[in-house]
């Protein structure tokens, strides 16, 4: 089995250091990733990251993280205590600070190897220890399909709101193409902090 830590590369897009040989089974990923992930992170819209084969340019994986947040004072009372659970003074917080996952993707040739697994948990880690622990949270807006739910909710992640009807009515969609998925960074950073 690969590992990302000892058999990879960490990369870090830009124009000097493009995503190559990258392929996964979603072609809107794919094109993100040879296409537009420049043009966020010139934007300042987002930062791709990627792991490549130790000594060779064969992309892996890639991710792209932004900031985020998510907005308490906008949710119904059940939903903000979710999020508030073990905050002190909550009550003067609208928002709490995420980063959100904006694009993650697994080349085919190396799904299910356990690449998945090892590269939430990097993102994970990077967030509290890379990151100087900016942020209580991390987000996704996951495809709205049970493999894609799985897998975040195997990685800790759990909705924000408790049914697919009620995030409908909250962001007033009759179809979610997306889940709202948060991940609580708090305990891991008792463990790593």
């Amino acid at each position: 089995m690969l590992d990302l830590a000892t058999d990879c590369d960490f990369n870090i897009l830009s124009e000097k250091n493009p995503i190559k040989g990258f392929r996964c089974v979603r072609e809107d990923l794919n094109a993100f990733f040879s296409e537009d992930a420049l043009r966020y992170k010139n934007e300042l819209l987002g930062i791709t990251y990627f792991f490549t084969v130790k000594n060779s340019e064969k992309a892996i994986c890639a991710y792209t993280l932004s900031n985020d947040s998510i907005q308490v004072h906008t949710l119904s009372g059940s939903r903000k205590k979710t999020v508030e659970a073990d905050i002190p003074r909550s009550k003067l917080m609208k928002s709490y600070p995420a980063t959100l996952i904006g694009r993650l993707g697994v080349s085919e040739e190396f799904s299910n190897g356990g690449i998945g697994r090892q590269l939430m948990n990097h993102i994970k880690a990077s967030c509290i220890l890379e990151d100087g622990n900016r942020c209580r949270f991390i987000t996704v807006d996951a495809y709205n399909e049970n493999d894609v739910i799985g897998y975040y909710t195997a990685m800790g992640f759990s909705m924000l709101f408790s049914s697919e009807e009620q995030e409908r009515e909250y962001y007033k969609r009759k179809h979610l193409k997306t889940r709202f998925m948060k991940f609580d960074l708090m305990p891991l950073y008792r463990v790593l902090g």
